[in-house]
């Protein structure tokens, strides 16, 4: 059989409505839509909350489930998955319960303190050893809450921990008699591998007094996106990136960079300028001002991915961040560790990815596919020897990763070869010429219209507004769209004296001229676009 004739999961399946139970909220503040729902939670369904950086999620932790935890005499568990957002956490956490640890901990001991008496905060990397340890099991036992937060771990971090499936299936098990709440801003790639894992022990029917309860589901609660304020700009490699920090001296600028030897390559060109975290230095000077202040010194901040979850940054003077990644979630992951106020503008710098870089990519996401069909094809235990000799003598450490060797047994890390799968097939589709890095990225951001040129700006205008009465700023958007189009196809202006005061029929000979299938009518004194090939 072909290696090309390997299942590609669609991505819709992550989006199991007969799984998820999704409820839209109106408000932009986790507190707000759900302080009032939280007391009506139990563990039958579990709850996932998915809303966008700065929503509050820690805060409503902090103001509504460890009081409701304290009140009832039960405990709450918090897991994270960095050291720099739980360290943050615990410090503010500390504060809320009074606890005397606050002032003994240094700041090496809160990291390694987990213990804050009816709460314990722990990482994904420390769950399993904490679910597993015996003294820990009546504490267990007591448990209200189990919160995962930034529960994207499971997907964002498969590639490089080959545990990430065993601790998420791990999790309905030992703490089924918890209210389980996820967390996220970036659910996309995990939603279908966080069903697998609920839905074995919960999805089913219950038959209690010869009648049947419905499916037990996990309860979405899905908050809005907004990036209007956010501009995105493209750069096309680092030393282009380097020209434009250079050139922005009264603004701070947070740098993700795609490994350790490009961001100590950036922070040798900036000099006393730049300050770099990574994981292996994670207790400097500009770290713990991150931690402990949410800000930083020195006019930029070059890190790894080692921020890119959870951690606050509210400093006023952070105008620009730039990122280099290539996947939706740790993208929006990275910009969004900028805390906004009302109508900040911050500028998104990306550094674009080529269609040979592409290539690159596609081939090495496709070798490793190839890897994981192989292993799908071995049915019986010889086939499994070979296969796994194989993987030994290639000596290619993304293979010992991405299969290991349990109990005498050869397995697959699961949710590695969704990732891969995702990424080749994301890849697939730039190489194929069927989209662009770029135009990925902007939609991301809601901002496809970025990259469309004034006609198709014009169209999708007319599009999204059909049939609707215009508000004056509507009205002034269409005619600026109209001359802008006109110009574009440089369609020559026969009145341009009167262009600020063209009236509707002016404006119905240039979208004519355009040859744009809507025209614009006057009912009860309000503009109405409405599309000529549809009402003939």
């Amino acid at each position: 059989m072909s290696l090309s004739a390997k299942i590609v999961y669609p991505y819709q399946t992550d989006y199991t409505p007969d799984f998820y139970h999704t409820i839209r909220m109106n408000c932009n503040y986790v507190v707000d839509g759900l302080k009032e729902k939280v007391d009506s939670w139990d563990s039958r369904n579990p709850i996932f909350i998915d809303a966008p950086t700065g929503s509050g999620k820690n805060t409503f932790i902090r103001e509504v489930c460890i009081p409701r935890a304290l009140q009832s005499g039960k405990n709450i568990l918090i897991v994270s998955n960095r050291i720099a957002l739980s360290t943050q956490q615990k410090k503010m956490i500390m504060k809320d319960i009074d606890s005397p640890l606050i002032e003994t901990l240094t700041e090496k001991g809160i990291q390694k303190q987990e213990d804050f008496g009816n709460v314990r905060i722990v990482t994904y990397h420390r769950l399993k050893a904490f679910a597993d340890a015996g003294e820990n099991e009546k504490w267990i036992s007591r448990l209200k809450y189990v919160i995962m937060d930034e529960v994207h771990f499971f997907t964002s971090d498969c590639l490089f921990n080959e545990f990430c499936g065993g601790i998420l299936n791990m999790i309905p098990r030992k703490f089924w008699q918890a209210v389980r709440i996820y967390m996220t801003a970036t659910s996309s790639e995990v939603l279908y591998p966080l069903k697998e894992a609920e839905k074995e022990k919960y999805h089913q029917l219950d038959l209690k007094f010869g009648a049947y309860y419905e499916p037990r589901r996990i309860i979405r609660y899905f908050f809005p996106r907004n990036f209007e304020n956010y501009k995105v700009n493209f750069v096309k490699d680092s030393d282009k990136l380097f020209e434009q920090i250079s050139n922005t001296v009264n603004e701070k600028w947070l740098v993700f960079v795609n490994s350790k030897k490009t961001g100590k390559e950036l922070e040798e060109k900036l000099g006393n300028k730049a300050d770099y975290i990574d994981a292996d230095n994670k207790n400097t000077e500009a770290w713990k001002a991150v931690v402990n202040n949410e800000k930083f010194d020195k006019r930029v901040l070059i890190t790894t991915s080692v921020l890119d979850c959870g951690v606050n940054i509210s400093d006023p003077q952070l105008k620009n961040i730039a990122v280099m990644t290539d996947n939706e979630v740790s993208f929006l992951q990275m910009i969004g560790r900028k805390r906004t106020q009302d109508k900040e503008k911050i500028n998104i710098w990306v550094v674009d990815i080529d269609k040979n870089t592409a290539e690159k990519r596609y081939a090495k996401y496709k070798e490793l596919s190839d890897w994981c069909y192989k292993f799908d094809c071995c049915k019986n235990t010889g086939c499994l020897n070979e296969f796994l000799s194989k993987i030994w003598s290639a000596e290619d450490l993304r293979l010992r990763k991405l299969f290991g060797v349990k109990n005498g047994t050869v397995f697959k890390n699961e949710l590695a070869d969704l990732t891969i799968t995702r990424r080749e097939e994301f890849y697939r589709k730039i190489c194929d010429g069927k989209t662009t890095f770029r135009r990925e990225v902007c939609r991301w951001l809601h901002k496809e219209d970025v990259l469309m040129n004034k006609y198709e700006k014009l169209f999708k205008f007319c599009d999204d507004c059909s049939d609707k009465e215009l508000e004056d700023e509507e009205c002034a958007a269409l005619c600026k769209l109209i001359l802008e189009a006109c110009e574009e196809k440089s369609i020559k202006e026969a009145q341009p004296k009167r262009m600020d005061s063209l009236g509707i029929q002016a404006l119905n000979n240039r979208l004519e001229l355009l040859e744009v299938a809507y025209r614009i009518q006057s009912v009860n004194s309000k503009w109405i676009i409405t599309n000529t090939e549809v009402n003939r």
